[in-house]
């Protein structure tokens, strides 16, 4: 499976950006937060204080005074320096333990690691939030009730004086919850949303998605974690009058609001908590970037996409991929430039080619299930690697069409013909059905390479009867997988369509038939929803392409994704759907035949690429 993109800036600077980022979105959303706050202290002394938010924002402003809004502001500020790095470290911590080699964690892994992240920041940064409640709804109280602390040091220096240490940690259990369900319902919405929206057509992945994206999150993080923001923000604020808290715990604070101001009290605040979220996550991710194209104009060191402040994950963006552009340097005197990721790439093989080391358990296990040229260290080019790498497959091919048997001694004549009849043997394609299969992208893909002179089998997972399209169309098979399992092909092909696509990625049969072509350095080719199978088969690609519907799946599992109507990486060629099924045929023939024969067969067909 291809293996996350790792972002080259150091974890420990990455968390110091993530914190500043949330600092500086805060220095424009600390408003709504201090009118959040008072809105959700409201109805405490048995009267109703604000109307509406505006009415709050109003009220604060002719009573207080403009700069009263900020009130509270470095107590906000240390929050997001203590929550927001803590939760990035330990996010990135737990991920690295729980990933197994190469493979990510699932989503549900990671959706239960972002809870677990979120509930660790906010231990740690539920003093920096009693400094910000108090702080905000300071303003409210009578003169002789207010604490008036000056800045947040001094509001934790003087709870912890009046009130005791454990003080700070007041409503740690609420705020924790309040996280959990914050990260919960953004990483189960968003990336939804953000689906949907690229879904329509009308909305490109960039700064204007990613704000819709957590506008639409938002509302529904909004709706499931406003009741306990209300009881943490009530817990925190209380007093403690002769020994006597005015609430015991999240639940006495439930029962009271409902009884005393009403069901719907419990979402006091509601529009600045709402307008709040989106505003906030699109400034820390502009602040983010601002900060990592810093970095990267005083290192020379350059990532290809950026993190995604919602979700944690690396996206990679093509147009920030990196070429080496190599110049006509005939007749040039001077020696030519190599470029400095030379070191990093090869540094990135020896890696990976230890961890599969360390995930098969030897060397020799590991040499199995990779290609010559990912081993570390790169073989000796003595002779016999050579004629290896030459004929070796040639002559193994020349055994199978029985040329001549394991004890002959083959003369240079017997070889050479063996040579001749297998570079002019035409070329061979499987193609795996299973019912539900798109009929489209099966028949189409199969007659375009036919028609380029590949030899294509039909080959039934369950069989050779006949398949059940997800359009109702049959078509026969020509062999059964099983009988053609052990036969070599240059290219293993699955088409898409549902369920048929689900089928392919959940058979042990197809997953061994796909790795062993793979490892043989032979193409493997999916289209539509069937790139789902490479994911389940752990086939490595640095970059696929599938129906949008799938694409989510497909960056789950670490690969990186392309828009584009066909993709070709490290062997394994993916496309999008029915409507590319002639273009998926066609580079298929021209990877197996020859550019000239694919470009051929275009006017015939009248296919207007």
């Amino acid at each position: 499976m291809a293996s996350e993109k790792k972002a080259s800036i150091p974890n420990g600077i990455k968390f110091a950006f993530g914190g500043s980022a949330g600092m500086a979105a805060t220095l424009f959303v600390q408003p709504l937060d201090l009118v959040k706050n008072r809105m959700q202290l409201s109805g405490t002394t048995g009267k109703k204080e604000y109307r509406s938010s505006i009415h709050c924002l109003t009220t604060i402003i002719r009573n207080e005074g403009v700069l009263a809004v900020y009130n509270g502001l470095s107590a906000g500020l240390l929050r997001q320096a203590t929550y927001t790095t803590t939760r990035l470290g330990t996010y990135t911590y737990l991920f690295e333990t729980f990933r197994k080699g190469d493979a990510p964690p699932s989503f549900a892994m990671k959706a239960s690691l972002g809870m677990a992240a979120g509930a660790v920041g906010s231990v740690v940064g539920t003093p920096a939030e009693l400094a910000l409640i108090r702080m905000t709804g300071d303003g409210r109280l009578p003169p002789e009730q207010r604490r008036n602390y000056k800045n947040v040091f001094d509001a934790l220096i003087r709870v912890v004086k009046e009130e005791g240490v454990l003080t700070l940690w007041r409503g740690c259990a609420p705020t924790v919850m309040r996280a959990m369900v914050v990260n919960a319902a953004q990483l189960a919405t968003y990336s939804q949303a953000k689906q949907a929206l690229l879904q329509t057509g009308y909305v490109h992945d960039g700064i204007f998605c990613h704000f819709l994206a957590s506008m639409v999150s938002g509302l529904a993080t909004t709706i499931a974690s406003m009741p306990v923001d209300i009881a943490k923000t009530r817990i925190q604020s209380m007093k403690v009058i002769d020994g006597k808290p005015e609430y015991k715990n999240a639940f006495d604070v439930w029962a009271k609001v409902i009884k005393n101001e009403g069901v719907f009290a419990l979402w006091k605040g509601f529009t600045p908590y709402y307008m709040r979220l989106g505003p906030h996550t699109v400034l820390t991710f502009i602040f983010l970037e601002q900060m990592n194209s810093a970095y990267f104009k005083y290192t020379g060191v350059y990532d290809e996409g950026y993190i995604d402040p919602v979700t944690g994950k690396f996206v990679f963006v093509p147009e920030m991929h990196s070429e080496l552009v190599v110049p006509n340097l005939e007749g040039f005197k001077l020696k030519p430039y190599v470029s400095f990721r030379t070191d990093v790439e090869i540094e990135k093989r020896r890696r990976a080619y230890e961890a599969k080391v360390k995930e098969k358990g030897s060397k020799a296990l590991a040499d199995l299930y990779t290609l010559e040229d990912e081993r570390w260290p790169p073989p000796k080019m003595d002779a016999e690697t050579l004629f290896e790498l030459s004929y070796g497959e040639q002559i193994r091919q020349a055994f199978k069409v029985a040329r001549y048997s394991a004890v002959d001694r083959p003369s240079s004549r017997a070889f050479l013909s063996a040579n001749r009849y297998n570079s002019m043997s035409p070329k061979t394609a499987l193609l795996i059905l299973a019912d539900g299969a798109e009929e489209m992208e099966a028949v189409i893909t199969a007659d375009v390479l036919r028609r380029g002179g590949v030899e294509v089998t039909y080959a039934g997972l369950n069989g050779a009867g006949p398949v059940t399209c997800a359009r109702k169309t049959v078509i026969t098979p020509d062999r059964a997988l099983k009988d053609v399992q052990s036969t070599t092909f240059d290219v293993v092909i699955l088409p898409g369509g549902q369920p048929g696509s689900n089928t392919l990625a959940g058979s042990e049969v197809v997953g061994q038939v796909l790795k062993a072509h793979h490892t043989a350095g032979k193409f493997v080719a999916a289209i539509c929803a069937a790139p789902i199978a490479l994911k389940s088969h752990s086939i490595p690609a640095a970059m696929v392409t599938s129906h949008p519907c799938v694409r989510k799946q497909l960056e789950e599992g670490g690969y990186k994704y392309s828009e584009d109507r066909v993709v070709v990486a490290d062997r394994v060629v993916t496309s999008r759907g029915p409507g590319t099924a002639f273009e998926f045929g066609l580079k298929l023939v021209e990877l197996l035949v020859g550019h000239e024969k694919s470009k051929e067969l275009v006017e015939p067909m009248l296919v207007k690429l």
